[in-house]
């Protein structure tokens, strides 16, 4: 009997030691910080309604998705569950190393992603866990804000903060002030002579990579037609020293055949006119008794 209480017991204790474990870990498991917002927007983005509102950004630095929904939006250090975050749909689920705006204008009925606050009320926002006291991520963050300007961190998930003249909702704030490669490189060469140098060398090799191709090519084409004048040459030379080279016995062996056959070519003859002497000893081609006719 004690020994099913100290049981009973032991599985209470470790499965309220689980229990506290596994909220604790879910609390720590939502790792998303809030990587960027901005406060006053008049020429930055848009949401789906055409409107510009602050805006701010919510990133996921894990490699795996997480469910934002449940959460909580605050402006206010007195009120962590100020907004809560819609659950159960899929929009809420933040991909690994992704981005999520909301729009701070105070119109929850526009949807999920629109909360019950704006950005000039305070200069604080928080997100909270979905047990209302444990706080993901805080930033205070400086006002007034020039419009347009968005208050960031300098690189995703990282502690530096500043302020950003080029925004960028939704995506890295690492190339945001690097500004395009064509302005760089028109700020480093205004005159353009790297530019006509590099694009002169890239002509000349790829010309020079051609020649180079070209002479090869006809280099063994002239080796193969080569190759092959001296086999075909050599060939005709063995040829001609074979026929040289024939025993003088077979010249007499034809000479000896040709011989005996004119020797013999009219031994048998079928068309040979053979002229006898008659017995008249005169010629009767000119005698005119042969032509008489006899009435008697």
């Amino acid at each position: 009997m004690i020994h099913n209480y100290i049981k009973m017991r032991l599985s209470i204790t470790l499965l309220l030691l689980l229990s506290l474990f596994s909220v604790n870990m879910s609390a720590k498991s939502l790792n998303l910080v809030i990587n960027e917002l901005l406060v006053t927007n008049t020429e930055n983005l848009v949401d789906d309604y055409g409107n510009r509102s602050g805006w701010i950004e919510i990133y996921n630095p894990s490699h795996r998705v997480i469910d934002i929904g449940g959460c909580y939006l605050t402006n206010d250090t007195l009120e962590p569950a100020k907004y809560k975050i819609p659950e159960g749909d899929e929009i809420t689920l933040v991909a690994p190393l992704s981005h999520i705006i909301f729009y701070a204008d105070n119109k929850t009925h526009f949807g999920i992603f629109h909360t019950n606050f704006t950005l000039q009320e305070s200069n604080y926002i928080a997100l909270y866990d979905r047990d209302q006291t444990t706080c993901l991520d805080s930033v205070v963050y400086p006002l007034p804000m020039p419009a347009n300007f968005s208050y960031g961190r300098l690189k995703d998930g990282e502690p530096e903060w500043g302020m950003l003249a080029k925004t960028s909702p939704a995506n890295n704030n690492a190339f945001v002030d690097k500004g395009a490669a064509s302005k760089v490189f028109a700020e480093r060469d205004p005159y353009g002579v790297v530019l006509a140098i590099a694009s002169m060398s890239v002509v000349f090799l790829a010309l020079l990579l051609l020649y180079t191709l070209f002479s090869l090519t006809a280099k063994f084409s002239i080796y193969v037609t080569k190759e092959r004048i001296r086999k075909t040459a050599k060939g005709e030379k063995s040829e001609t020293i074979v026929e040289t080279h024939i025993p003088a016995e077979v010249y007499a062996s034809i000479a000896m055949a040709i011989h005996e056959y004119q020797e013999e070519i009219h031994d048998v003859e079928d068309t040979i006119l053979t002229i006898q002497r008659v017995a008249k000893t005169y010629s009767p081609w000119s005698s005119k008794i042969y032509g008489l006719r006899n009435f008697l």
